[in-house]
């Protein structure tokens, strides 16, 4: 079963934020990424959570790129830094995926996992 506590980061952006000098009025104005489709079977689930899994590795190759702009440490990138727990839970939530148990879900992954990366590149470009 996955554990999706650890997993959980919305908060540290607002944090971020804060330390970059917004307000928390400018922070609750910002549009949220809304799911169109609902996310009700275990492989829509699986796909979806694929994309955002694999969204945290690649956040902190962005932290990294982020030393030029900031101040050493984590202020202003901590969304992006994650934790030194990530790996595990990638390698945790593949080995997850990989059970035979979602063997007849690939479809269904397949399809949120995409369905996933537009809606990101949709509320990113601010075309919701």
């Amino acid at each position: 079963m996955l554990q999706l506590d650890g997993r959980r980061r919305a908060h540290l952006l607002a944090t971020d934020l804060a330390f970059l000098g917004w307000s928390d009025r400018e922070v609750d104005a910002l549009p949220l990424c809304v799911i169109p489709r609902p996310l009700d079977t275990s492989g829509r689930i699986a796909g979806s959570l694929y994309v955002k899994e694999g969204a945290l590795l690649g956040g902190r190759v962005l932290a990294r790129k982020l030393d030029i702009l900031l101040e050493p440490g984590l202020n202003g990138r901590r969304f992006f830094a994650g934790s030194e727990h990530d790996s595990e839970l990638w390698r945790n939530f593949c080995s997850a995926i990989e059970a035979p148990v979602f063997a007849d879900h690939i479809g269904d992954m397949v399809t949120a996992a995409c369905e996933t990366f537009e809606l990101f590149e949709q509320w990113i470009s601010g075309q919701m």
